[in-house]
């Protein structure tokens, strides 16, 4: 598996997840979108986006999931394996940004800012 659909995996197993690039336009609420960005070893660390879009009239179930996506990555990071290594998924700052679409203000969306240190081959 890439990088890139590690990445979408990792985040997949909270919402249904797709590339920044790539969202259909009947796409169900909610769901999570991933910045799509690359990295090679000794890259450090480089930051993207996940955006998580919710259409409620609550920020409940929003922030719920921001946080439940919060307690997966830890404080400490998390570990996802690819075809080429493994990624190490850390907390960007600040984690999340809650947003409201300025038409519909039932759609919420939360960035989460992410680093991903890219420790492949």
């Amino acid at each position: 598996m890439t990088a890139q659909a590690a990445l979408l995996a990792f985040f997949g197993q909270f919402a249904t997840t797709y590339a920044d690039d790539n969202v259909p336009d009947d796409a169900a609420y909610p769901y999570i979108t991933v910045e799509t960005r690359f990295g090679a070893f000794d890259d450090g660390d480089v930051p993207l986006v996940v955006n998580v879009w919710h259409r409620t009239d609550s920020d409940k179930a929003c922030n719920d999931l921001v946080r439940y996506i919060s307690a997966s990555i830890g404080y400490g990071g998390a570990a996802v394996t690819c075809s080429d290594g493994w990624l190490w998924v850390k907390r960007g700052t600040p984690f999340a940004v809650a947003f409201v679409d300025p038409d519909d203000d039932a759609i919420k969306r939360r960035r989460i800012n992410i680093n991903v240190e890219f420790i492949t081959y």
